[in-house]
């Protein structure tokens, strides 16, 4: 080819070689990155989101007027989206209850409390039905209501299970 005046550039081959190398660490960056997403992702799928502000008023409007007695008690367990699922829900439903200054207690015990939320009261009460379904309507969280003539009303939170 020299006799055409044509001299292979050096650079050609290195150039070709670059932009293959490039190709390859951008192919891999973006592998790692979505695999790290998808970790995050389905991590906290399994987390209680808490309830902001919109969504407790929609819901303490739904409940309204939601009768305070006899005594609501909130039990959930030490871990953190657990606890702040309970402080929100204490909070809405002081909101829908109407009475100034009665807030459901709720408390973080160390016994066993089942996956999911679940809501144990009377048969005659019918204020878990109309959390239940106001619950699953407002703000998309599916409650298990268990009847038991010997329960008082109770909110029981433990962890998420997708």
């Amino acid at each position: 080819m020299l006799a055409l005046g044509y001299r292979q550039n050096r650079n050609e081959g290195w150039a070709a070689m670059v932009a293959v190398e490039l190709g390859i660490v951008v192919a891999v960056l973006f592998v790692s990155g979505y695999v790290a997403w998808s970790k995050e992702a389905s991590k906290n799928e399994n987390l209680w989101r808490g309830l902001n502000n919109e969504q407790r008023d929609a819901l303490a409007s739904r409940l309204r007027p939601f009768p305070m007695y006899p005594e609501i008690t909130i039990y959930t367990n030490s871990i953190a989206d657990c606890r702040t699922l309970a402080a929100d829900l204490s909070d809405t439903l002081a909101r829908a209850g109407g009475q100034r200054g009665y807030i459901p207690h709720h408390q973080v015990v160390d016994r066993w409390i089942p996956s999911g939320l679940v809501i144990p009261c009377r048969s005659s009460d019918n204020r878990g039905a109309m959390l239940q379904t106001a619950l699953r309507e407002v703000v998309k969280i599916d409650a298990r209501l268990e009847l038991d003539d010997n329960a008082s009303f109770q909110i029981q939170i433990g962890a998420k299970v997708s």
